[in-house]
């Protein structure tokens, strides 16, 4: 039997807090909370930190709940119900490993990677959202949300499924840079790039449809 969403948030936010737990009491009284491009640690936060740090997953699966509900647009989720399911718990996953990370980097500082991990786990979060964003159906918080596929159904389907390539080829790309040293400026233009493309090709498309 297939776990309720909810149910799953739920878990992974427990499982977290119990792990934020156990750090709280046998690691430093500093943790790390930021680092820059080179992997090094510039901004630390008390540990106590660590109580609200799994409360997050929870948080944005409640914020994704209250756009569904004051969506202008709510009645297209049931169209992509399974895909919005997916989305949450992607991001729900997505937060639960930051958590992780965190928590290990305060119980055993400079022990992870993090100019390959975070850049890593990046990657695979646009893989799973390009898999999604064909499927997702007009809306005002989630996909590619400009004047011109907000205003045209077909401007929507066609710029999503391009989307969709991109992104995951797109993220693919980001997990193999992850691996190499020094790429985070290649990390960047790929980033750029998979969010530029898709609004380029929305507006030229929109106005190549409203000349015909």
């Amino acid at each position: 039997m297939r776990i309720k969403t909810g149910a799953f948030v739920t878990s992974l936010t427990c499982i977290a807090f119990l792990f934020c737990v156990f750090v709280y009491f046998h690691g430093e009284s500093d943790i790390a909370i930021h680092w820059n491009a080179l992997g090094e640690v510039d901004g630390y936060a008390p540990r106590y930190v660590l109580w609200l740090i799994p409360l997050l997953i929870t948080a944005f699966d409640w914020l994704f709940l209250l756009c569904k509900r004051w969506d202008p647009k709510r009645g297209n989720y049931e169209k992509f119900s399974s895909s919005f399911a997916t989305l949450r718990r992607s991001i729900a996953m997505m937060l639960f490993g930051f958590c992780l990370i965190t928590a290990l980097e305060a119980y055993h500082p400079e022990s992870i990677h993090i100019q390959q991990v975070m850049p890593f786990f990046t990657g695979i979060m646009i893989c799973l959202l390009g898999n999604i964003m064909p499927r997702i159906r007009p809306n005002y918080f989630i996909g590619i949300r400009n004047p011109w596929t907000l205003h045209n159904d077909s401007v929507w389907r066609y710029t999503h499924r391009i989307c969709g390539r991109l992104w995951f080829f797109g993220g693919i790309l980001i997990c193999l840079c992850a691996l190499l040293p020094h790429t985070i400026p290649c990390i960047l233009t790929i980033i750029f790039s998979i969010i530029a493309i898709p609004n380029i090709y929305a507006y030229r498309r929109y106005h190549k449809q409203s000349s015909t």
